[in-house]
């Protein structure tokens, strides 16, 4: 028996609208607004965090390593994924699905798919630019509880989104079934396998925020730097909150027929959270940036003072580079004792207990 003909695409919607409501392909109702804000909101937040994160580490600090190219890469990534999102809106994203035709609902199918492939790579990146920063700051001897906790949730996580990203590329068998159903063939529980992996992701987000709090805290400052710096680090609690959502939103997903429309929600918390993990690697270097630059704003304020000052300056500058020398040198020395560890550009001493042998940051 012959197949019955397949409908016309450009006309025919992609999703039987509910009683009373009629496809409108001109001018459908959709939440583009938020969608092109939220995008626009974190494309722009992610890359200044990141470009001020390369300008402190290549020509201030003048030190970069592996933790700075991984968040280079993630970054390169997230423009990549945001630049797909703003391609997916031309096919649907955004708008109930009855007021998509079926031509635009498979192409938005395709982009779904390649968006949710790449998520796994850009966020492993970001995670693992975030532990190798913690290793350099608090395990500079490679030894020690926090040292192998760190490696544990590196490898961990590169096992867990290599696991979540093959099913995703092989969801349907063939594949090009994942974007045009009505072909023959087969295809794995999707919805169900993003819950899976929002729930593990929401244990790998929240456990890399605990990771350093505990590290912080064994430090000898000051409490009330404690608290500033472990605020610091809090900020990836928003990252947490974002897996959260993104979780319930793939709930929501798995229990609706609007796909065009409810997938969104998923995709918007997907790059808060991309975003949030960014800038939470990212804050802890710019403390550096600062105090690079507000030596030379005062500097610039009180240039035009009185000559008496400015002869002053003159007379104390090489004094006070002589002296600075002096503190570093002593520092670089107790460093090389074990005495200290890099703590966003500020030597720290460290309890006994956590000294190892000298070794370069």
């Amino acid at each position: 028996m012959a197949a019955p003909p397949l409908p016309d695409f450009d006309i025919t919607p992609s999703l039987a609208p509910p009683p009373g409501v009629v496809p409108n392909f001109e001018n459908p109702e959709s939440i583009r607004t938020i969608i092109d804000f939220t995008l626009g909101i974190c494309i722009g937040v992610s890359s200044l965090f990141v470009l001020l994160r390369i300008w402190t580490r290549f020509f201030i600090v003048k030190m970069h390593g592996w933790e700075d190219y991984t968040m280079i890469i993630a970054w390169l990534m997230f423009i990549a994924y945001i630049t797909l999102g703003f391609l997916a809106e031309q096919y649907g994203s955004g708008i109930h699905q009855w007021d998509v035709p079926l031509s635009h609902f498979f192409k938005f199918l395709y982009l779904a798919n390649v968006l949710e492939v790449l998520y796994n790579p850009v966020i492993f990146t970001t995670k693992l630019s975030i532990l190798l920063q913690y290793k350099r700051i608090f395990c500079p001897h490679n030894s020690g509880t926090t040292y192998w906790l760190i490696h544990v949730l590196i490898w961990s996580n590169l096992l867990y989104y290599i696991a979540v990203m093959i099913p995703q590329i092989v969801v349907c068998n063939p594949r090009e079934k994942a974007w045009h159903p009505y072909l023959p063939g087969k295809c794995l529980d999707l919805p169900s396998i993003l819950i899976t992996g929002a729930v593990v992701n929401i244990i790998s987000d929240f456990s890399i925020l605990i990771l350093p709090v505990h590290s912080i805290w064994k430090l000898q400052m000051s409490r009330s730097r404690k608290y500033g710096v472990t605020a610091i680090f809090a900020t990836g609690l928003f990252a947490c909150v974002s897996s959260i959502m993104r979780l319930y939103n793939n709930v929501i997903f798995k229990t609706t027929e609007d796909i065009t429309y409810n997938l969104s929600g998923v995709a918007l918390w997907t790059i808060a959270e991309i975003t949030s993990g960014m800038i939470c690697g990212c804050l802890p270097l710019l403390p550096n940036l600062f105090r690079h630059f507000v030596p030379k704003i005062k500097n610039s304020m009180t240039w035009g003072g009185s000559k008496g000052t400015n002869k002053t300056n003159r007379a104390t500058k090489g004094n006070d580079s002589e002296l600075s020398a002096i503190r570093m040198d002593n520092m670089e020395r107790k460093y090389m004792q074990g005495e200290y560890i890099e703590l966003d550009g500020r030597p720290q001493v460290l309890p006994r207990h956590m000294v190892g042998g000298p070794e370069n940051v």
